[in-house]
């Protein structure tokens, strides 16, 4: 085998890539942005590359941005865990708190459409995006907290557009 392959070194290099897409491809997942509701951290029509492993072996932590499917929706969606289960989530003169702490001290004009304080159920996560004016998120019904089996994996990495200033997402 080794002489064949001495034979023709491009065949080494092509098998080598084989290789390393299909651990990818496993592993990882391409994801792009859809919308302004990550605005500035991402913002559409970026790609991401999602670690689909990362929480096999780790739990989801309050500021992960994450890949997830919309329960019950035909459509996945980038967010970030501002709540972990038993987390307490309250609305008070224009700010969002979690466990009495507020996540920004910027007002947030829309409340959504959830009673507060409101109770992180188990195995859930609350999902806000960063552009908190644009984003449809667990403040609302119709998306809710997102349960643990529906996050598809942890982003942490821009693909694309490369002129960005960092690939790494924070």
């Amino acid at each position: 085998m080794r002489n064949k392959l001495s034979k023709y070194p491009l065949l080494k290099d092509v098998i080598i890539a084989i290789i390393i897409c299909a651990v990818l491809l496993n592993v990882g997942q391409i994801f792009q942005v859809q919308g302004d509701s990550m605005y500035p951290t991402l913002e559409d029509g970026q790609l991401v590359m999602l670690n689909k492993l990362y929480y096999k072996v780790s739990t989801p932590q309050v500021g992960h941005i994450i890949g997830t499917q919309i329960e019950d929706k035909d459509f996945n969606a980038v967010k970030r865990i501002i709540g972990v289960p038993h987390d307490i989530i309250n609305y008070k003169e224009g700010i969002l708190y979690v466990n009495d702490m507020p996540i920004n001290l910027m007002e947030v004009r829309d409340r959504g459409d959830i009673e507060y304080p409101f109770v992180v159920p188990e195995n859930e996560y609350f999902v806000l995006g960063d552009n908190l004016d644009e984003s449809i998120d667990s403040r609302y019904e119709i998306i809710g907290c997102v349960s643990e089996e529906n996050i598809i994996g942890k982003i942490g990495v821009r693909l694309w557009p490369l002129i960005q200033d960092s690939f790494i997402i924070k």
